[in-house]
């Protein structure tokens, strides 16, 4: 199995999508890119508009070769409702929009859901299934919500199996604090994990109790599956100081043997948190006066 996370917060954009390659299939997960429109009241540099287009070339470019193109939820960071013909001859197993969803994310989805039909092979309802294709196995979860609460949705996380060895998207769990968002994955007992990780930039609205809830489960995963890859991404690394927001990750992560990276640090590649780094970009930073 190989995994090359295409594009992510880490490496300059909005997104978690992912392409895992299989001896019998290529599973394209939650295929787009965007751009946080507002940050420290800013809009995006261009900078980061020059890095958004660069990424979705590059999921154009990957998306060719796939067979298999997943949709956890319906905020465009996960999904393009401009590019319908990507799904061309794909298979597209999608989040269900007429349940365990919201208002938006149902009319999102159901629009969406529309649009691809005239050119995917086959269009189907993910939450809760098992997929076969050879020896190459794509389960979801049941749906479960969009961070602590429904406010936002629900999302479906996805497993792809090929034998013995497993990987889990997490999609939108924004940390994981939620039991049945955890448990899914310790029932998976993957190698490898990318999860977004908490939404520690907006601490006023996460909160404390959460970021803790969050460390205390990620730690379960490292205590109870045989995990020895984990990718922390999206909402996390929103912050340039993200690193220090999960000290008992880390400490965790050596104890059990489990390599904690970026999606940036897995392909190779140093973080680039544009977004995070806005108000230097656009020279907005305020300089500490120096007294003689």
């Amino acid at each position: 199995m190989r995994i090359v996370p295409l594009a992510a917060d880490s490496m300059g954009a909005r997104s978690m999508c992912t392409l895992v390659e299989t001896e019998d299939c290529s599973i394209l997960i939650d295929p787009n890119v965007r751009l946080g429109p507002h940050r420290y009241g800013l809009p995006p540099h261009p900078s980061e508009k020059r890095r958004r287009a660069e990424l979705w070339r590059g999921i154009r470019d990957k998306a060719k070769r796939a067979k298999v193109f997943t949709v956890s939820h319906y905020h465009y960071d996960h999904h393009n409702p401009d590019a319908p013909s990507m799904f061309r001859g794909k298979i597209a197993l999608l989040k269900d929009h007429k349940k365990k969803t919201n208002t938006n994310q149902g009319n999102r989805g159901r629009r969406f859901a529309n649009k691809i039909r005239k050119y995917a092979k086959e269009v189907a309802i993910a939450d809760g299934q098992e997929f076969e294709f050879g020896r190459t196995k794509v389960l979801f979860s049941e749906p479960v919500v969009h961070g602590v609460n429904d406010r936002m949705g629900y999302v479906i996380e996805v497993c792809v199996r090929e034998g013995r060895t497993a990987f889990v998207h997490t999609s939108d769990i924004v940390g994981g604090c939620m039991r049945d968002q955890i448990d899914f994955i310790v029932e998976q007992n993957p190698r490898t994990v990318l999860m977004d990780g908490a939404l520690s930039y907006m601490m006023g609205v996460y909160g404390k109790e959460n970021m803790e809830l969050s460390q205390r489960n990620i730690v379960r995963l490292f205590e109870e599956t045989d995990l020895r890859t984990f990718m922390i991404d999206h909402h996390l690394l929103r912050e340039r100081k993200w690193m220090e927001r999960i000290p008992l990750v880390f400490e965790s992560a050596k104890k059990h043997g489990v390599k904690v990276l970026t999606c940036a640090g897995y392909v190779g590649r140093s973080d680039e948190l544009l977004e995070a780094r806005r108000k230097d970009l656009f020279g907005k930073r305020k300089r500490r006066s120096i007294r003689s």
